[in-house]
């Protein structure tokens, strides 16, 4: 990742280590609180993906 994104955006900076922590975490075995889980992964992945695009540091798919 590139530090000068994290350095200006505190969001980015969040997202990443929130990443992390649900990324180690394990998952679930009770059906409701799996789908949870994948949720938290999949909103944190999206709002980390705008942030990222917003910097330039990745494009939109045409």
């Amino acid at each position: 990742m590139n530090s000068k994104v994290t350095e200006q955006d505190e969001q980015v900076a969040d997202l990443i280590e929130r990443g992390r922590t649900i990324g180690t975490e394990e998952v679930p075995t009770d059906h409701r609180r799996a789908v949870g889980h994948l949720r938290r992964m999949a909103w944190t992945l999206d709002e980390l993906l705008e942030r990222l695009v917003a910097h330039q540091c990745l494009t939109e798919a045409p």
